[in-house]
């Protein structure tokens, strides 16, 4: 026989012996405010697309730390709902689940192991405007700008800060040049903003590979990703398409023609001129180890002139610097 799980709309602080089958739909990172708790937010979903709030404080993070992992579904029994804060029912409904009494927490799927990154390349991320939809993004970050303030229709502050962003799939792209047309915009709210992103505040030096997870659609200023409640930031991914990327990004020169010098780090269409092949068949070269020629590509780089000429792009950016782009990569 069938269970009969509850809607979440029909749960009340009258509600004591229930059964409900959730999504963990949201999971925000841990956060510690000064002089107070460390907490962290859930978001339950019902296969009906009703939604309840929990926030958890404390020890309670570590003890349900692996007993509700983002994204994954679970049966839970006789949680006791208790009233939101007046203060943020607009924002948040009207009652929140607690974590207490005689609750019992069980997976629709058990052992089914930890819910892995599933990229999304830049040059494919649909254009949606569902905010259901969430991405994955591992690339490099090629403009941090600073954080600034804004304020919420509902009259909240709130700190963001933009941040351009590429991978193996985007084209024309070089060194000290930020093309609105080809990067993608990650819009960056709140302490991830603030604390999170100042782990790879020296992008400029070191264009840092970074990945981030569960962004979502935001269509202001045309389409852009934006950090959602669950979204983090790894400033040093680690798995094998980090790797790989870091590899293919890290191609960095000094060029010179007797009169100065200026250094270059070229990846995108301009790497795979200087290195005769496309973005992708680079990137699997990396992946493979297997690279025999390129000792021979190297003397031929040093010793052989090339062309790259460099152009105004004609706007300015937000920070007051002229912005520049490769026009013509060849060999001589």
């Amino acid at each position: 026989m069938k269970p009969e799980y509850v809607p979440l709309s029909k749960l009340t602080p009258k509600s004591k012996s229930y059964k409900i089958k959730v999504a963990v739909k949201e999971k925000s990172p841990v956060r510690t405010p000064p002089n107070k708790r460390r907490f962290q937010k859930l978001i339950f979903a019902d296969d009906e697309g009703n939604k309840i709030r929990e926030t958890l404080f404390g020890d309670e993070i570590d003890h349900f730390k692996k007993l509700l992992d983002h994204q994954k579904e679970y049966i839970i029994e006789h949680a006791p709902i208790k009233p939101t804060d007046p203060k943020f029912v607009n924002r948040e409904g009207p009652y929140q689940i607690g974590f207490g009494g005689k609750i019992a927490i069980q997976p629709v799927v058990p052992d089914s192991g930890p819910v892995l990154p599933q990229y999304t390349p830049i040059t494919v991320v649909p254009p949606t405007s569902n905010d259901n939809n969430r991405f994955d993004i591992l690339g490099i970050v090629v403009h941090m700008e600073d954080v600034r303030q804004k304020t919420s229709l509902n009259g909240f502050p709130f700190d963001v800060r933009d941040i351009a962003f590429v991978d193996h799939t985007v084209q024309r792209t070089c060194y000290f040049i930020y093309q609105d047309d080809q990067a993608l915009i990650i819009f960056v709210y709140g302490e991830l903003a603030i604390v999170d992103c100042e782990q790879f505040s020296n992008w400029l030096d070191s264009f840092k590979i970074v990945r981030f997870r569960h962004l979502k659609p935001a269509i202001h200023r045309g389409f852009s990703l934006a950090s959602s409640m669950s979204t983090t930031i790894d400033p040093n991914p680690t798995s094998l398409e980090a790797v790989a990327l870091r590899d293919w990004n890290n191609f960095t020169f000094i060029a010179t023609n007797g009169t100065g010098s200026i250094r270059f780090t070229a990846f995108g269409e301009e790497y795979a001129k200087l290195l005769h092949s496309t973005p992708t068949e680079l990137l699997e070269k990396k992946k493979q180890e297997t690279w025999p020629e390129f000792s021979t590509l190297a003397v031929e780089l040093q010793y052989k002139a090339s062309l790259i000429q460099v152009d105004l792009a004609g706007t300015i950016k937000r920070s007051g610097m002229l912005k520049r782009y490769v026009k013509v990569v060849s060999l001589d």
